[in-house]
């Protein structure tokens, strides 16, 4: 028989996690179709689930995303489309020095040390490489000879995608995992992660048809996962009653600019705008290693079969993520969880 979900490391309860979160659960199998089991399995349909399924695909392994709701992009759609790229072309053009040791080092020192530096120099290193894959392989659009720089930045270093958007990035990654036939589904929520007794991970109850926010709709499901599942939900601002139990301050007069949830403030058209603090991004999460596996909180060992990614996950942006970096956090450590998850024996 399947288990139940144990406890990761950072969160008392990775369940109410997953739950609560703009859910996405991602996973891989490269297994038949069963009688009783959906015959692969299962990560939001965003930066990091698409960039984690475009290289499991890749690799060989069969995928499938799930998205809790009815449209896919998430978080990573609406965000302003920028991402830092030490050495990139239009630095040099202007003759700006920059490295991913200079980006690692503004990172840790504006994350007040509570990042790992060993996550965080790893996706520093792999930032020009990750740029020339989404022009190379994706196609994405960056305006040429543009850089800016955010707070906490020593020097400008991201570039813009061409509408200034994270669309034009995810909508990239959707049409490529399609072309290599990559499944997702929509309206898909996870409700359970399935750990046996040998304490791995083995798959997921999911309601298929899912009504955003009615968590007893659709269908009951369960996928088997052979290979494993990787967690690649946006973070949890747009839940209060979760978010004020990690600050009680964020109490629900405080908006956010998460999806799903965020309601414009009223404005004056042309004259004048009303404005407030947002909840916009989280910066802890269940801990994982080098290799995108989550840490049990009981073992601290990596929990078998369950990998995670970008705002699930802590240890990268520290205390306070600088602007750019998330973007680059998601694609990079979405394509290493995809690589690994795609190299693991199959459990059946």
């Amino acid at each position: 028989m399947f288990g139940e979900i144990l406890g990761f490391k950072r969160f008392t309860s990775s369940l109410e996690v997953i739950r609560r979160s703009q859910q996405t659960v991602f996973g891989i199998t490269d297994m038949p179709k069963p009688q009783t089991f959906c015959r692969r399995s299962v990560g939001q349909v965003s930066y990091i689930g698409l960039a984690c399924a475009i290289e499991a695909r890749k690799a060989g392994a069969s995928v499938l995303v799930l998205e809790k709701m009815r449209a896919y992009g998430g978080n990573s759609t609406i965000n302003g489309g920028i991402m830092s790229v030490p050495g990139n072309a239009a630095q040099k053009k202007l003759g700006i020095k920059d490295s991913p040791e200079l980006l690692a080092e503004d990172m840790i020192r504006e994350g007040l040390g509570y990042n790992y530096p060993d996550k965080v120099l790893t996706m520093a290193k792999q930032a020009m490489a990750t740029y020339e894959w989404t022009v190379n392989e994706l196609h994405v659009e960056w305006i040429p000879d543009r850089v800016g720089a955010e707070g906490g930045h020593s020097v400008p270093r991201h570039l813009f995608t061409v509408n200034g958007s994270g669309s034009e990035i995810v909508k990239k990654e959707y049409d490529y995992c399609k072309k290599l036939g990559v499944e997702v589904r929509l309206r898909t929520y996870v409700e359970e992660i399935i750990r046996d007794g040998d304490g791995r991970v083995k798959g997921l109850k999911v309601r298929e048809g899912y009504r955003f926010p009615d968590a007893k709709s659709g269908k009951v499901k369960f996928i088997r996962a052979r290979k494993g599942v990787a967690l690649c939900y946006g973070g949890f601002g747009a839940d209060v009653k979760f978010r004020m139990k990690f600050d009680p301050k964020l109490t629900d007069k405080f908006d956010t600019t998460n999806q799903p949830g965020a309601k414009p403030m009223g404005t004056a058209p042309f004259y004048c705008s009303i404005l407030s603090p947002k909840v916009h991004h989280c910066m802890g999460g269940v801990e994982t290693n080098n290799k995108g596996q989550v840490i049990d909180i009981k073992t601290d060992n990596p929990i078998a079969g369950l990998y995670a990614a970008g705002e699930a996950t802590g240890g990268v942006l520290g205390a306070v993520r600088l602007g750019s970096c998330a973007t680059l956090d998601c694609l990079v450590n979405g394509r290493i969880i995809g690589k690994e998850i795609a190299k693991e024996k199959p459990w059946c």
